[in-house]
């Protein structure tokens, strides 16, 4: 058997299915601002009274749903939609058009274990050190309130995602904290970005090979390697291999296939060419020239 890989993202709700056959694995991610369309708003007034003070930390946070049907490890990861991870201005006014709040540790990319205090005019994101499967970290177990010493990583760019969890249970839901902490040197405005949850799965490979161009097929079962007997007088006639690996991509580029001879000898199936049958992955391919 072998393994693929499944995606889907959101930035709103998302469901990708590979197909309705009961072969199909699919991976759906989700959070509760993306489902609502409301962004993570962090407030701050002059005097507190709507929001936070200005010059302390201020923090919201963003429930992600992930389900898959996948038995093999799961993963969810984090980004920006776009190459900058700094929250712009989105005001109409020309004086703070560039103005940013930059990104806690003024870098692209990101680090669980990298995690600290925000400085001043800031932002960044945390989540509790006990959440079920988060990679190693040094977050706060805490974030049910937040202070001036609460700990956050940088949000990366799009291309630089960072793994937050990790795991084989078919449904999870994950809080992630953002935070920010603005002073009164950032001027009065709305200053935003969007962030990407993307989760990726690894779908089992379920085999059926027919020989003789699908005249005698043995079905394969998840995690189990697919046998046939191939006598020598089917040498270079045609192998058919019928995958469960979905994928929309129609350039699927060089395939190639082995077969195991008894427990260790690997014979290649020559002139392998891999095509799509009904959103499926099939490779065609001659059969070796089998030993005498």
């Amino acid at each position: 058997t072998s393994a693929s890989t499944i995606s889907g993202s959101d930035t709103a709700p998302v469901s990708v299915s590979v197909s309705n056959s009961p072969l199909a694995y699919y991976i759906s991610v989700s959070s509760s601002h993306g489902s609502a369309g409301t962004p993570v708003s962090l407030n701050y007034s002059q005097d507190g009274s709507t929001g936070g003070t200005l010059g302390n930390v201020v923090s919201a946070s963003d429930l992600v749903y992930l389900e898959t049907n996948s038995p093999l490890t799961h993963q969810l990861l984090l980004s920006t939609t776009n190459s900058s991870n700094k929250l712009k201005s989105i005001d109409s006014d020309e004086s703070i058009l560039n103005t940013y709040i930059a990104p806690v540790g003024n870098t692209t990319t990101s680090s669980l274990s990298n995690a600290v205090a925000l400085s001043s005019n800031t932002w960044g994101f945390a989540l509790s050190s006990n959440t079920r499967g988060i990679e190693s970290n040094n977050f706060d177990s805490d974030y049910s309130t937040t202070t001036n010493n609460s700990k956050f990583t940088t949000v990366p760019v799009n291309g630089s995602e960072v793994l937050l969890t990790q795991d084989t249970e078919p449904t999870s839901n994950t809080t992630i904290y953002y935070g920010v902490k603005a002073d009164r040197d950032i001027p009065a405005g709305s200053y935003s970005n969007t962030v990407l949850y993307t989760a990726l799965a690894e779908q089992p490979s379920e085999i059926r090979v027919c020989k003789e161009n699908g005249s005698v097929c043995a079905n394969g079962s998840t995690g189990t390697p697919t046998s046939i007997t191939l006598s020598r007088d089917v040498s270079s006639t045609p192998i058919t291999i019928y995958t469960s690996i979905s994928t929309a991509d129609e350039d699927l580029g060089n395939a190639s296939v082995t077969l195991l001879s008894g427990n260790t000898q690997v014979l290649a199936c020559y002139d392998a060419v891999a095509s799509l049958s009904d959103g499926f992955i099939k490779v065609d391919c001659n059969a070796p020239i089998l030993p005498q």
